[in-house]
């Protein structure tokens, strides 16, 4: 259930925060799911081994292709995990994502956050933040 939706352009970060009604755990292997479509990310896959480093691809499904290319920077289950990204089909700036995962009443709050972000990618945000709850509350 989503009880708050928090969204902040200042400066160069973005900011998404969530409420998810399922245990902090099913919303952590939602987030890094590694063998199937991650709902979070519009269905590609995650490839990376998720330790700091380690390189991190988002393909589709049938991996003709990278989506989303970055490395791990933090990862410490199940509450942060930070990774820089960059969009392969425009020219965007690398970016650095963390998600914080938290245990608050009713569920775990999923808060993303986006550091030099672009004002034309605060749309995206929305159902990448949004995709994780209705996958983990059904678990």
């Amino acid at each position: 259930m989503l009880t708050r939706r928090r969204r902040t352009l200042a400066g160069r970060e973005l900011l998404h925060s969530v409420v998810i009604a399922a245990p902090i755990g099913a919303v952590w292997a939602e987030l890094t799911k590694l063998d199937g479509k991650q709902r979070a990310m519009m269905d590609a896959v995650l490839d990376s081994d998720l330790r700091a480093g380690a390189p991190l691809y988002y393909r589709p499904a049938d991996g003709t292709r990278v989506f989303v290319v970055g490395r791990v920077v933090e990862v410490d289950p199940p509450r942060p995990l930070s990774h820089t990204q960059r969009r392969t089909m425009r020219d965007d700036p690398w970016t650095l994502v963390t998600w914080e995962l938290s245990e608050v009443a009713g569920g775990t709050r999923v808060t993303a956050r986006r550091r030099r972000s672009w004002p034309r990618s605060s749309r995206s945000w929305k159902p990448v933040t949004s995709a994780p709850r209705s996958r983990s509350s059904t678990r």
